[in-house]
């Protein structure tokens, strides 16, 4: 037994289960943490004005859920040995395959309208339409104006306007559900004779 200060107290700890609070007043401290679990819940609070946080997750499934409350954040993502490509819905659903075009066409008579495309749309589907066109086919005679009507149903969702024919990409794609019919109606005016007019409407599937 050494020779201990006449005020000194020993103590003995017994038990399993020690608490020891540790207060560290210091600009920089490292502190090494070692994680041995399967579910593992880390919750870190910085009150700072700069902060580095690297965070390195070796895991098949990672959910990491970062709520950022500051005015300028960038997050950088690093994917290695993999192919990333990121897709709007319209490049993604033609690059699945799931591209639909209905093409269709009618005698019309002179200033009357006829029906070129009726399309139902299959059941547990949405049908994007992201364009339509329609054009005369080439004859001797050539109408004063045309007309081409989009509807669902009875409903007319859009117009075009032109002598002989034009088309419209839609930016924003034009959605029909499951069940509905989607009809390409070509009006004729002043061309003195019945035309063949084509009509044509396109877009993709998604499931409902």
């Amino acid at each position: 037994m050494p020779d201990l200060p006449d005020w000194y107290q020993g103590f003995q700890l017994v038990g399993s289960d020690i608490t020891i609070n540790v207060n560290i007043e210091a600009s920089d401290v490292t502190l090494p943490v070692s994680i041995d679990a399967a579910t593992v819940t880390v919750q870190v609070s910085i009150m700072g004005t700069a902060a580095v946080l690297p965070i390195y997750v070796a895991a098949n499934v990672v959910t990491l859920d970062v709520n950022l409350e500051s005015q300028t954040a960038n997050i950088d993502f690093n994917f290695a040995d993999q192919s990333v490509a990121v897709f709007d819905a319209a490049k993604w659903f033609a690059h699945q395959a799931a591209q639909v075009f209905a093409t269709g066409f009618a005698t019309i008579t002179d200033n009357s309208v006829g029906t070129v495309i009726d399309y139902t749309v299959p059941a547990a589907k949405v049908f994007f339409i992201v364009g339509l066109a329609y054009a005369v086919q080439t004859g001797a005679n050539l109408p004063n104006s045309c007309q081409g009507d989009l509807l669902f149903g009875a409903t007319r969702a859009i117009t075009l306007g032109s002598r002989v024919g034009t088309g419209l990409p839609l930016d924003t794609p034009v959605r029909a559900t499951a069940g509905q019919h989607v009809y390409l109606q070509l009006w004729l005016f002043g061309a003195g004779a019945n035309l063949v007019m084509w009509g044509s409407v396109w877009g993709y599937l998604e499931d409902a």
